[in-house]
């Protein structure tokens, strides 16, 4: 058995030998092996559910369990006979060439990092997790248009570099018409431009407050921040589901959201005093070589 990494989990993976990769190289017993792995069943079921002749499906089943890929694991009475029932002799297959890397996987299994992103973890009540952007049209309250969804791709990338891939990209706009709001989120953008962070702002320790627009003022427990390249990054419980989380990546203008988005591509060094639960870390942008965009950030505050 080997290690494979797929959305966000180690699971086991069996090394195919060379017999078992002639067995797979048959597309209908890889239609047969990926139902099965939904589905554990027996030959006659699968061969209506997949269309497949019924004396072609069992010579397939013959064939995926002389080479290990599936077991028979029960023996049912099924319509007045009995039936065996298989499922995959592994939750995934690999085939290694064993070729040595060119260079160093970029993931950094980073503990704090993947503990605060939830890495893994099965949600009880079967919901998602998505990076929520605000919509580039005119939308909410105050009808303006986001201009930072472009961001959604770096953290996009800091979270693959964690281990974090099962996250799903989605408009406030769409979040908001389909009241998905017990999902685990990211929410990318202040209050003025993302209606879901509006939604959920007074959640976190460190949130807009203000009622007038353009709602440019961060506050903590310790301090108020008004400067256009201050940034935060927040984590709450979702108050809608107890399984939830939601994390803020914003700033007081673009420059503070730029500023956040930095520094979430660093959250192991963020997280060091981390202990589990909420959170809050604000940063300011800096333009360190004078090209007038955010390349750098400090610590304000956490």
């Amino acid at each position: 058995m080997t290690k494979l990494f797929r959305d966000g989990s180690l699971i086991e993976a069996k090394e195919l030998a060379p017999r078992q990769l002639d067995a797979l190289s048959d597309d209908t017993r890889q239609r047969i092996i990926r139902y099965l792995a939904e589905n554990p069943s027996y030959p006659r079921q699968v061969s209506r559910d997949l269309n497949i002749p019924k004396q072609r499906a069992y010579y397939h089943f013959n064939k995926l369990e002389d080479a290990g890929l599936i077991n028979q694991f029960k023996i049912e009475d099924v319509s007045g006979g009995s039936a065996e029932f298989f499922e995959p002799s592994s939750e995934a297959y690999v085939f290694d060439t064993e070729n040595k890397l060119k260079e160093e996987v970029s993931w950094r299994y980073d503990t704090k990092a993947r503990d605060f992103l939830h890495v893994g973890e099965n949600q009880k009540d079967g919901s998602q997790s998505f990076v929520i952007a605000g919509s580039p049209d005119q939308h909410g309250p105050d009808q303006v248009k986001a201009s930072d969804g472009h961001l959604a791709g770096e953290i996009g990338l800091a979270l693959g570099n964690y281990g974090a891939g099962a996250f799903e990209t989605r408009l406030d706009t769409e979040v908001m018409n389909t009241k998905e709001f017990g999902n685990n989120m990211i929410l990318l953008g202040g209050v003025l431009t993302n209606t879901i962070t509006k939604k959920f702002n007074q959640e976190f320790e460190a949130r807009f407050e203000g009622e007038d627009f353009p709602y440019r003022k961060i506050e903590t427990p310790e301090e108020t921040y008004t400067k256009g390249e201050i940034g935060v990054i927040a984590k709450a419980e979702n108050p809608f589901s107890e399984d939830s989380w939601i994390i803020m990546v914003a700033g007081i203008q673009n420059r503070g959201t730029e500023a956040a988005v930095k520094a979430f591509s660093d959250l192991e060094n963020l997280l060091e005093d981390w202990e589990g639960g909420g959170f809050y870390c604000v940063v300011e942008g800096l333009d360190s070589d004078g090209d007038g965009k955010i390349d750098s950030y400090k610590v304000k505050e956490r």
